[in-house]
């Protein structure tokens, strides 16, 4: 936070689930989604997660190998969701 604040800057963390953790709905977090967002509790930092992008895109009918590493297809679809969740939080602007 010290330092964050000292270059006038905003501290972002994204989690980025894996396996079967990219569309599960069985818990409002997953075990690393719930460290990450205790932790972000007492920071200025702003927290997100990738996983509402993938598993609304997965009830839009997107499959995903949750055996692999993420495809081209994936990361554009966390890169859009991000990108969307950083203008709500007010990190960037349209104009941006």
């Amino acid at each position: 936070n010290e330092q964050a604040k000292k270059h006038n800057s905003i501290p972002i963390f994204l989690f980025l689930p894996a396996g079967k953790e990219m569309i599960d709905t069985t818990s409002e977090f997953t075990g690393g989604e719930k460290i990450m967002f205790d932790f972000c509790q007492n920071t200025t930092a702003v927290c997100l997660s990738a996983r509402p992008y993938l598993i609304d895109a997965h009830t839009r009918g997107v499959q995903f190998d949750t055996t692999r590493h993420y495809t081209k297809a994936t990361n554009q679809i966390i890169a859009n969701g991000l990108f969307k969740d950083l203008i709500k939080h007010q990190v960037l602007t349209n104009a941006d």
